[in-house]
Parts: C-alpha cells; structure tokens; sequence
C-alpha cells in the first residue's frame, strides 16, 4: 500500500511557512518534488524528507 500523499496545507504546516510560500517554491522548481492529482499537487513524505536533506545546511567550524 502507497504511504498518504501530503497535501500543500499538509505541506506548509509541516515546514511552518504560508501555503503562499509553497506555491512559490513550487512556481521556481525549489521545493520537493511534487505528484499530480488531477488538478491538485501532493507530496510524497519520502521526497520531501530528501528535499529537506538535500537543503540543509551544516554550521560553519
């Protein structure tokens, strides 16, 4: 069985930003990779999980 797609409400909570800035993101290519759904856009929580990987940053020694 497929793990529950995040939404962009689901999305924007989890990340703590506006839904705007969501949609902004995914308007320049920088968010997670996204799924669509008919007309809607979901999230895979694995692909979000590597996007945040991908974009975290290490403090400077």
């Amino acid at each position: 069985m497929a793990e529950r797609l995040l939404t962009v409400t689901d999305l924007a909570e989890l990340l703590s930003v506006s839904k705007d800035t969501v949609y902004w993101l995914n308007k320049r290519g920088k968010g997670p990779k996204r799924v669509r759904v008919g007309r809607e856009v979901r999230y895979r929580p694995a692909d979000v999980e590597a996007w945040l990987k991908k974009n975290t940053v290490e403090p400077a020694a």
